[in-house]
């Protein structure tokens, strides 16, 4: 038998690759954001992350603090939200009582506007109404065949838009 000694660094390369082996099996993956598909977030919820939320009638009574896309049949926003929202659904509703603390990027067949949105609204659909209640911070970018905003809405800087009817009444 020949006596063949192991040199220290193959000795401690080993003993490296079997610690490094084993912190990557207790390592827990990651989560960037929260994804949720029961389609709602209830008022006493307080999420702070980004948010996916899916469902039929999908409603936010809560608070998102970070970015917030949700799809659904329906979406209605009833809470707060800092940071952006994605809306895609046939109807998106954004209540008297919902705040955006950010942009609003909506895409339905009916947008109902009547919450504060901080920064810009961008929206395509048929028709977008802005109810009485509503105020956009920045500018409303709006795509569609209808657009109407009602007394007391207000845009604070421009609206942009491409309709074959607008009602301007706010």
């Amino acid at each position: 038998m020949s006596n063949h000694r192991v040199p220290m660094w193959l000795r401690l390369g080993m003993v490296a690759l079997v610690l490094v082996t084993l912190g990557f099996a207790a390592v827990q993956p990651v989560q960037a954001a929260v994804i949720d598909d029961d389609g709602t977030i209830e008022a006493n919820e307080e999420i702070n992350d980004d948010v996916l939320l899916s469902g039929e009638d999908v409603v936010v009574d809560g608070t998102v603090n970070g970015m917030l896309m949700v799809t659904g049949r329906s979406v209605t926003i009833n809470g707060t939200v800092n940071g952006d929202v994605m809306a895609f659904g046939a109807v998106v509703i954004v209540s008297p009582d919902a705040r955006i603390d950010g942009n609003l990027f909506a895409g339905a067949s009916v947008i109902q506007m009547n919450g504060d949105v901080t920064g810009s609204l961008f929206g395509g659909s048929s028709s977008i109404s802005l109810g009485e209640a509503s105020q956009v911070g920045r500018n409303v970018y709006y795509g569609g065949y209808s657009l109407e905003a009602d007394p007391g809405s207000s845009i604070h800087t421009d609206l942009f838009s491409g309709t074959y009817q607008t009602l301007l009444k706010g």
